[in-house]
């Protein structure tokens, strides 16, 4: 199968690949999305000021611990081995928000940048789901595609309700209603981390 990543080209292969192939391919990138945001979110929450955001970047950590469970009972239906495909974009937003969680001062400005990451994660997340879903009904693998269906409108309200809570806090942050304990937030983030390291 083709390996959706730079790098040499491979030989071509003697048969092409298949649709169900690229559905394959396609659950197992969602399998190593589904483990990355669980090791992500518990680094991106040492940084989170907001008790609001950080109850739904926790909701969001337990969501994709049951998702990763999901895709191995699929794995097990569709009788193929349950491994992961290395997702580029996943560790990328990641990556930004360590950066984010490191260099942006202030916590209510942070925050609205961390929030951003986890809403990228989740919209990331959610065409994957939306683009298999479809390929599993093309393919009459009918229970998968339920299942993946359901978990994509699952995903749709989590997006929903954390977008209004965003624009929530940019309001906030434009009033300047969130910035007063932002230098001794920052120091008590700093502390909790050296405590942890």
């Amino acid at each position: 199968m083709p390996t959706r990543r730079k790098g040499k080209p491979e030989e071509p292969a003697e048969e092409e690949d298949t649709l169900e192939d690229l559905l394959v391919l396609q659950l197992r990138e969602m399998y190593d999305v589904a483990t990355e945001i669980k090791k992500m979110l518990p680094k991106i929450m040492k940084k989170i000021a907001h008790p609001e955001l950080q109850e739904r970047c926790e909701a969001q950590r337990a969501a994709a611990e049951d998702r990763a469970r999901q895709l191995e009972g699929i794995f097990l239906k569709m009788e193929i081995t349950p491994q992961k495909f290395p997702s580029a974009a996943v560790r990328g937003l990641a990556e930004d928000a360590e950066w984010t969680g490191k260099n942006l001062s202030g916590t209510s400005v942070r925050d609205a940048g961390l929030a951003a990451t986890l809403r990228l994660v989740q919209h990331y997340e959610l065409i994957l789901y939306v683009e298999a879903s479809s390929w599993a009904e093309r393919l009459e693998f009918g229970e998968v595609a339920e299942i993946l269906k359901e978990a994509a409108h699952d995903m749709e309200e989590d997006i929903r309700a954390f977008a209004a809570f965003a624009v929530s806090h940019i309001d906030d942050i434009a009033a300047g209603e969130d910035d007063g304990d932002d230098e001794d937030e920052d120091e008590d983030n700093e502390q909790r981390d050296e405590e942890e390291s």
